[in-house]
């Protein structure tokens, strides 16, 4: 399989995840090294509904959308669930774990300078009635949202905690479980290989890059 994305820490991470965590290979691709163009926006239009990532199957099937893809290899990884009322939370939560990506994703991993710091201090405001819902679950459910078994959900709600809790760690200091949950998490299978070996984000806030084959580019929809 190959999956298809741009530089940055977002859409993808949970499902490079829920691939290492089923021993799915992989290869991961840029758009402009895989569809051979300069600027993403000569790409979009071969690409369904415009948007990254993708997962190139094989030669004859392509799926998009990030929601498809993880509930796609949620049935290959054994992190969906059976029962179909629990299945439909799960998918809910998930949905839901998408209004983290511009107030975390976004504001690590590309804003800068006055915009860095503006975005860094809404986020500050509104992290807790972002989070409080998730927290609500961890707090019933717990050590993950729905039980001691982690969901397809899981990976995506781990990768935004993941990423707070690398740059900005005190906007958690009181939400314990979350630590707890972060931590759990990375015991599960193909979890901490992935992220010994994952890029690092570097120039958080002033010129975000992250390292790649060797080298550090800079995060975002073009070629360095």
């Amino acid at each position: 399989m190959k999956l298809v994305y741009f530089n940055y820490l977002a859409y993808a991470e949970p499902i490079k995840m829920m691939m290492n965590h089923g021993n799915i290979p992989y290869e991961f691709i840029f758009p402009w090294d895989y569809f051979g163009t300069e600027k993403w926006s000569d790409s979009k239009k071969d690409v369904p509904f415009g948007k990254l990532p993708i997962l190139v199957i094989d030669e004859e099937t392509t799926l998009w959308e990030s929601g498809a893809i993880m509930r796609y290899l949620s049935r290959k990884t054994n992190t969906m669930p059976e029962d179909e009322i629990l299945k439909a939370k799960v998918d809910a939560v998930f949905d839901n774990t998408k209004d983290f990506v511009y107030p975390i994703d976004a504001t690590f991993g590309a804003r800068v300078d006055e915009e860095f710091q503006e975005c860094k201090k809404e986020l500050t405001s509104i992290l807790p009635d972002l989070i409080r819902p998730f927290y609500n679950l961890l707090e019933e459910n717990g050590p993950f949202l729905f039980s001691d078994k982690a969901f397809y959900c899981d990976f995506a709600f781990y990768h935004h905690m993941k990423l707070l809790k690398d740059c900005a760690g005190e906007l958690l200091d009181n939400y314990p479980k979350i630590i707890d949950f972060c931590e759990t998490f990375e015991k599960l299978r193909g979890i901490d290989d992935y992220l010994k070996n994952r890029p690092s984000l570097i120039g958080i806030g002033k010129n975000p890059k992250l390292g790649y084959e060797g080298r550090f580019l800079p995060t975002g929809y073009w070629r360095d």
